[in-house]
């Protein structure tokens, strides 16, 4: 019975590892994306330097 045990313990660790593994990727994923919205933000504010945005009005 304890060779079962053992298999359970190992297959519930791994799962963790895999879980925290997988969180630590989502993490990264959202830094790196965080990062390039802001690049955009910055681009996009220094096309934008000299022109005046005008309000749309709509009907």
């Amino acid at each position: 019975m304890s060779n079962g045990l053992e298999l359970v313990k190992i297959v519930c660790c791994f799962d963790m590892l895999k879980a925290s593994i997988i969180t630590r990727r989502c993490d990264n994923v959202k830094t790196v994306a965080n990062q390039q919205i802001q690049n955009l933000e910055a681009d996009v504010h220094d096309q934008l330097k000299g022109y005046k945005i005008l309000p749309h009005f709509y009907d």
